[in-house]
């Protein structure tokens, strides 16, 4: 009985979804990523391609788990290697700290500065 339920389910959504499809198709418009209501693959990165970059010589914790990659206990690190050192001087500072590899410090440079 529940197979058959989620059977039923699956095929109504199969329907309603072709349906947008053609209709869209139909009357000239296109179904993108951006329109429809799927998230993005990285929607922090996208995120952050449209604004500024987050400073991180004065971000919040908060702030920092904006960015791809930074989590609480990374954003928490940057913090405590910031009070430990003083304001960071250059971004490849990031790379000392515990957890920042090249692979997440490439990610992470071109959505942070220091100015």
């Amino acid at each position: 009985m529940k197979h058959e339920k989620r059977k039923v389910v699956f095929l109504a959504a199969c329907v309603l979804l072709c349906g947008v499809i053609y209709s869209r198709a139909y009357w000239g418009g296109t179904l993108s990523l951006q329109e429809s209501n799927v998230p993005q693959q990285n929607p922090v990165q996208n995120q952050q391609t449209q604004q500024t970059k987050i400073n991180i010589n004065t971000a919040s914790k908060e702030e920092l788990m904006l960015l791809d990659g930074v989590g609480e206990v990374m954003a928490e690190r940057i913090l405590a290697y910031r009070t430990e050192h003083g304001a960071f001087e250059s971004i490849e500072q990031l790379q000392e700290i515990k957890g920042i590899g090249e692979k997440t410090y490439a990610d992470l440079v071109a959505y942070v500065t220091i100015e």
